[in-house]
Parts: structure tokens; C-alpha cells; sequence
């Protein structure tokens, strides 16, 4: 067991192999390192520290060591860290790593917790805010819809880790390619992402509509926790409307979608909504909406004894999505 004043560890098993000659020549060479049941436990400070309005420090002051640190390959299975109100579960983490110097280079080739996985490599020099170099690529196993296969997505990060930028390309279901990047508000800016999310197709499962697809997707998403401001063009694809184009400006803060504009347009007409839709154990909202069409009844599959054009309307809707059955209401302007 090992206790300091951040935790608590304690390791079942461990097995090591490594060549003591190695020191002769500035290098610790270690050839494998296997632990069985590891279990971390953070421990809360025993004074609570008061903030203070000093520069923010370095994240790390690392002292060069006088030897070089090879280890050949790490084996970690069954490692748990336990919080006060959840626990962490690591089913298996094999790695090699290399030191020299304050430059730390890291090759996972196994990460596997609950469904999810990831391998890749790593740099970083442990000094400042831990400047790194990284390629990951992760797969979650489990299905996000019905029939939708495993997720699987390669990531790429720069910079450091107060203000890292990052290149992600979804693999699967569907490819979107993202770019941007992230301050984390570790080294005391406030923390916040600039992110853009680009596909080409994005077929929608599960809907009443069939061919129902997003085409030239651009989602871009700014801001921070408190507030985040989200822009999305997209053309749609589907069995009533052929070339329908939409654009959304929203703000989301704290469980609340505030809809500065959406519009869909079609070759025929055009709808124009705003209003706050809450996101929490239910999906309440509220939009207003305006409505022009001149010739509304293209999009019906069927030939009807009548015809309208130039449809003009706009009202108000209340909505309700609740566990049993959704729930609305309509209030149309004279």
C-alpha cells in the first residue's frame, strides 16, 4: 500500500523484469512490468485551500532525471479508482514508454474500459503546461441505435494542455471530420472550444421519413460551459422535400436551447421558428414560427380534390415531450 496526501493506492500483484547492468550506462531498462488489481483512492485535502489571485503556475516542475527510462512494456489489468460518488473501472492498459530527458514518449497499445477502447501514441515534454504531440484512435462497442455497428474515430491533438488543438475524423456509423481548438482553463484563462464539424451525408436513423439525410453538414460550436453558441447549415434530403436547405444560430446555457433563428427553406416556401426548448428530464418549449408556401400541397403524394397556393401562417407552439406521449399545442395569428 501507498498513501500520500492526493491518495490512496494499493497493488494486489506486480511482477517485474529488468536488467541491472542497464544503470552502468545511464539507462534503466526495464523489460516488463505486470500488475494485477490496482485500486486508487483520491483523498480530500484535509484543509479546504483558499483561492487566490496569483499567476497561474506552471501545471508541471519537472526535474530532468540522470538516467534515460525504457520501459519495454507495462501491463495494468483490473485498475479502479474509487471517487466518493463513482467508480472507474480500467479492464486492461498496456503500454511501453520512453523518458529522456524532460521528453516522455508513450505507446499505448491497449486501453479497454466498459465497451470502450483506444491505442495511439504520445509525446510530451514535462515542462510549462506539458506541451504534447498525440495520435489516437478509439472504437465504443457498444450500439449508439439500433443497428448501427460500433462507433471508431481517430484523433489528433497539438499544443499543450492548457490550450490544445485538435483534428478528430469520425470513422464510424457515419464520417465527420472536426477541427478546432480547446482551452482547457487549466493554466487559468477561461476555459472554452471553437469547434467545427463537417460531413458529407448523414443518413437519419429510425424516423417516419425514409431517405431521411443531412448532405453538406457544417456544425460550428463556440463558447464555453456557460454558454455555448452553435451555428448549422445542412441540406436535406428526404421523401417529400428533394433540395430543403436548413440553417439554425442557437445559444445553449444551462439546459436551456434558446433558438435565435431556425430556417427551412424548400423550393416552394420557406419556415422561420425561434424560442427556448428546456433539455432536462423532460424536453419542453416553446417557438414562434412563420410560414410561406405557394403551392403547399407538392410535398403530398397524392392527388387531392383541391389546391393550394400561396400559403401564408404563423403562430405559436407549445410542446411537451414527455416519457408517455408527446404533448403540444397550437396558437395560429389572424
Amino acid at each position: 500500500d501507498y498513501r500520500s496526501e492526493a491518495a490512496r493506492v494499493r497493488v494486489d500483484q506486480a511482477a517485474i523484469s529488468w536488467n541491472p547492468l542497464s544503470l552502468l550506462s545511464t539507462r534503466l531498462s526495464i523489460t516488463d512490468l505486470d500488475i494485477i488489481g490496482v485500486q486508487v483512492e483520491p483523498l480530500s485535502p484535509a484543509t479546504p485551500t483558499e483561492a487566490t489571485s496569483l499567476p497561474a503556475a506552471p501545471l508541471i516542475d519537472f526535474t530532468p532525471l540522470p538516467v534515460i527510462v525504457d520501459l519495454a512494456s507495462v501491463s495494468i489489468s483490473q485498475l479502479v479508482v474509487q471517487q466518493p460518488q463513482q467508480v472507474f473501472t480500467v479492464d486492461t492498459l498496456t503500454f511501453s514508454a520512453f523518458l529522456q530527458q524532460q521528453t516522455l514518449e508513450l505507446s499505448v497499445s491497449d486501453f479497454s474500459t466498459a465497451g470502450f477502447q483506444f491505442a495511439g501514441d504520445l509525446a510530451l515534454v514535462l515542462d510549462g503546461n506539458l506541451p504534447i504531440d498525440a495520435e489516437l484512435r478509439w472504437q465504443f462497442n457498444e450500439e449508439l441505435y439500433t443497428d448501427s455497428g460500433p462507433a471508431s474515430g481517430l484523433l489528433t491533438l497539438t499544443g499543450d494542455l492548457a490550450s490544445l488543438q485538435l483534428q478528430h475524423q469520425l470513422l464510424e456509423p457515419y464520417v465527420v471530420n472536426s477541427t478546432g481548438s480547446l482551452d482547457t482553463g487549466l493554466a487559468g484563462e477561461v476555459s472554452g472550444i471553437d469547434l467545427t464539424h463537417r460531413s458529407n451525408t448523414l443518413v437519419v436513423p429510425q424516423t417516419a421519413l425514409e431517405n431521411l439525410a443531412l448532405n453538406d453538414v457544417a456544425l460550428t460550436t463556440t463558447g464555453g460551459l456557460d454558454l455555448l453558441q452553435i451555428e448549422l447549415t445542412a441540406r436535406i434530403d428526404s421523401e417529400l422535400a428533394q433540395t430543403a436547405t436548413v440553417e439554425v444560430n442557437a445559444d445553449w446555457q444551462a439546459g436551456v436551447l434558446s433558438l435565435r433563428n431556425l430556417q427551412l427553406a424548400t423550393p416552394t416556401g420557406q419556415l422561420n421558428a425561434g424560442g427556448v426548448v428546456n433539455i432536462g428530464d423532460t424536453v419542453t418549449g416553446t417557438l414562434q414560427y412563420q410560414l410561406t408556401d405557394s403551392a403547399p400541397l407538392d410535398y403530398v403524394d397524392s392527388e387531392l380534390p383541391l389546391e393550394i397556393l400561396n400559403l401564408s401562417s404563423s403562430g405559436v407552439v407549445d410542446f411537451s415531450l414527455l416519457d408517455s406521449a408527446p404533448q403540444g399545442s397550437l396558437q395560429l395569428d389572424e
